[in-house]
């Protein structure tokens, strides 16, 4: 970014520049020596030079920075797939817990935690496997 905006301060000036010796160089001032019309001539030629590398860094500094974007916006995509996996699996305890939870007379309600345990253990090892086997599957 600070090479960015630096180019762009350069690019800005020499234009600037660029434009007065042009308007230099086509003013009828008789005051105005041949060595100094030559200096000028010379000048406007290095401003064009300066004005192309700029614009060649300028180009190779954003294509720089999207290749730089497209490598983070890739890893960005890795970490947001793990967590959206872990909030899946860890989504059917909450469900499990909320069912076992409720005001409900169920057959097997002495052995309840250790049932939702299990269930909601189950539930997350399958899961857990089902995603691992879709991911290499890609």
């Amino acid at each position: 970014m600070g090479l960015q905006t630096q180019l762009v301060y350069f690019l800005t000036s020499l234009n600037s520049n660029s434009s007065i010796m042009a308007d230099l160089q086509h003013s009828k001032d008789p005051n105005i020596t041949e060595s100094q019309k030559e200096a000028i001539e010379d000048n406007q030629i290095e401003l064009k030079q300066g004005l192309e590398m700029a614009d060649m860094a300028s180009e190779v500094i954003s294509h720089v920075s999207d290749s730089y974007k497209s490598v983070m916006d890739i890893e960005l995509n890795d970490t947001m797939k793990i967590l959206t996996i872990f909030s899946i699996i860890l989504a059917f305890p909450n469900i499990v817990f909320a069912f076992f939870g409720q005001n409900l007379q169920l057959p097997w309600i002495k052995y309840g935690w250790t049932m939702s345990m299990w269930v909601s253990v189950l539930l997350c090892l399958v899961s857990g496997v089902f995603l691992w086997l879709y991911e290499r599957r890609k």
